[in-house]
């Protein structure tokens, strides 16, 4: 064999093995550079606050109660009011998914803390975080049963829907109409579908998964630059807790008594119910009157915990885990909602240790986007919308 032969099979070798090597890192379909323009940078510190919240308490089980029989559980209103539509189509985030996994900062750039661009703001799901204008509402993207659906929203929005929604039992066969639709940006669990998309030649889905989340944005093909500088943006969730404080695993949390406490500020953190149980599905922050609101509804709840339901006429539903961070400090409050038994909120100073769920409670403390879509018993009657 002569020697330019050799030179030549050591090159051909060494190009193969370096595209081979960079095959795993190319895992979506490149996008412009010029159209992706990362979003993300560390937020507010939750880990100091949790812990100092935790060092307050003293430990307390919640118990669920068991019921003989399972009955259906309440479906929360699925007004069909969104608009989602599209296929199928790669979006891309403009770095390696290992450096997307490891929140990598720019030079300088203070990891501890979570602050978002100017003009956007954090939404999270199980352990990632993503950013979305400050502009864009909440709505439920429409599932297979869009047909029947009468109002849709005609701006921008985060998806209340998070994993499988509830869809009436109906074959929709007339199209959804592209003008009826809005951008949006849907979570759903990485092991689960993708979301639903209605046909259209208009209407794209660009996604990216990282964790346990995948991250949906519909949108059209004017919309692809901000569609993907929001993909661009999704984080592993920094030292185990949400933008607002919320750990993404359910944590066992300690009981302490709510009359001490100073309710000015006020984080609500929910959890899956069932499917994926204690898994985290999204937080709300209070502040001001509305967290004021908030807290008094709950020191105002009357003590013993409930509403439950009977073995017999509810089953054996589990409640939908909640903890509530409560002041500066973020002091972390259990409780457990629309479930058949072992419905309140914890309170050490409480008869039977819990405060009753009452509708005014409920609609102080469920406010978009943490959302009960389903319960059971008579406490869902409360709070499930």
């Amino acid at each position: 064999m002569s020697e330019d032969s050799e030179d030549f099979e050591r090159e051909e070798r060494a190009f193969a093995e370096a595209l081979r090597a960079s095959v795993p890192v190319e895992t979506f379909r490149p996008l412009d550079a010029e159209a992706i323009k990362a979003a993300a940078r560390p937020a507010r510190s939750g880990p100091t606050r949790w812990l100092k919240g935790m060092a307050a308490a003293a430990v307390l089980v919640v118990a669920v109660g068991i019921g003989a029989a399972l009955l259906p559980r309440v479906a929360g209103s699925q007004t069909a009011e969104p608009a989602s539509g599209g296929y199928a189509a790669g979006g891309v985030a403009p770095e390696t998914a290992q450096d997307r996994a490891s929140g990598a900062a720019a030079p300088g750039e203070v990891t501890s803390k979570v602050t978002s661009d100017a003009g956007f703001r954090w939404e999270s799901y199980r352990d990632v975080m993503v950013q979305v204008p400050d502009a864009w509402g909440y709505a439920s993207a429409p599932q297979s049963d869009y047909c029947i659906g009468k109002r849709f929203p005609t701006e921008p929005y985060v998806d209340l829907t998070r994993g499988p929604g509830a869809a009436r039992a109906i074959l929709c066969t007339s199209g959804l109409a592209d003008d009826r639709q809005a951008m949006h940006l849907t979570f759903t669990p990485i092991k689960g579908s993708p979301p639903f998309a209605a046909p259209s030649t208009v209407w794209k889905q660009y996604s990216t998964e990282l964790g346990r989340a995948r991250v949906t944005v519909t949108a059209r093909a004017g919309e692809s630059e901000l569609a993907n500088r929001i993909l661009a943006s999704v984080r592993l969730v920094p030292d185990g807790t949400d933008p607002n404080g919320c750990p993404v695993t359910l944590p066992t949390v300690p009981a302490v008594e709510l009359t001490g406490l100073d309710g000015s500020d006020l984080t609500v953190c929910l959890y899956e119910a069932e499917d994926d149980r204690g898994a985290f599905r999204s937080s709300a922050s209070l502040t001001g009157a509305a967290a004021e609101r908030a807290w008094q509804a709950v020191l105002a709840a009357p003590e013993g915990g409930g509403p439950d339901g009977s073995a017999s006429s509810c089953g054996t539903s589990p409640g939908w885990p909640m903890v509530l961070l409560v002041g500066a400090d973020q002091v972390p409050v259990a409780a457990s909602v629309a479930g058949c038994a072992g419905n309140g909120v914890t309170d050490a100073a409480a008869a039977g240790g819990a405060r009753r769920l009452t509708g005014e409670l409920c609609r102080a403390l469920i406010v978009d986007p943490v959302r009960i879509s389903s319960g059971s018993g008579p406490a869902a009657e409360a709070c499930v919308r």
